[in-house]
């Protein structure tokens, strides 16, 4: 997706909205908003090179799955920038610059680079013209700092660069750290994500998705009925059986 300017406020689900939308089949997934994780007023944000329409001002910062994306108040002008073109962003708790907060100077802040070329999206390492900018957001309230960062590094962490998943005969793997029946062979477990990790690594239109199916697939007990089907040694409708002597 590219840089795009904004006019108005990004498109963005609340957790209430998604669980509303969860509780019926939509008639595509396409085009749901993606879930918004952290929304701060009075953010200040600086641009250098500016955008050709947007350099920068004070207003309100969002940040979902998708983009983290910025409106300012006064001039209603506002710029929505994918992950993937976030090629890096760090936690300043000393001024990047002289002055204040208002002026896009002193303050902690998040610095970002962005690179707005095609090229820095799909992951590719060839050589290309530099488009890239500095982008960096003072919160009016400094506490909030840890918590804007930590959100958009766990949503960032959703949008790998694709050439990580396709570089090399294992997907950029090293075949050291696969995991193979072999280490299970003494009868230790594999360890389960909980629910919450494994939500934490969805979309929001994954998150409508799986909760829809949840909602009309009756998953067999735990227990094994006497009158159920037994096989030797296999696992009949969830239910483990095994030979009797």
């Amino acid at each position: 997706m590219p840089i795009t300017l904004l006019t108005s406020a990004p498109p963005a689900l609340t957790a209430e909205e998604l669980a509303a939308l969860s509780t019926s089949t939509p008639a595509t997934f396409e085009g749901i908003a993606p879930l918004l994780r952290h929304r701060e007023e009075q953010v200040t944000v600086t641009v250098e090179p500016a955008f050709q329409g947007f350099e920068g001002g004070k207003g309100t910062l969002w940040i979902t799955e998708g983009a983290v994306s910025f409106l300012a108040s006064d001039s209603s002008r506002g710029v929505s920038i994918p992950y993937p073109h976030i090629t890096l962003h760090a936690i300043s708790r000393a001024p990047l610059r002289s002055g204040s907060a208002d002026n896009g100077g002193g303050g902690p802040c998040i610095y970002c680079q962005v690179d707005e070329s095609d090229e820095a999206a799909e992951g590719a390492e060839d050589d290309y013209e530099d488009t890239s900018r500095e982008v960096i957001i003072i919160p009016s309230d400094p506490s909030t700092l840890d918590k804007i960062f930590e959100t958009l590094s766990t949503c960032a962490a959703l949008h790998p660069p694709p050439s990580s998943a396709s570089s090399g005969l294992f997907g950029g793997l090293d075949p050291s750290s696969m995991v193979t029946a072999a280490d299970f062979a003494d009868g230790s477990e594999i360890e389960q994500m909980t629910e919450e990790e494994e939500a934490s690594m969805m979309t929001s239109a994954g998150r409508a998705a799986m909760a829809h199916l949840q909602s009309i697939i009756s998953f067999p007990s735990s227990t094994t009925s006497s009158s159920a089907p037994q096989t030797n040694g296999a696992t009949t409708n969830g239910a483990a059986t095994s030979e009797e002597e």
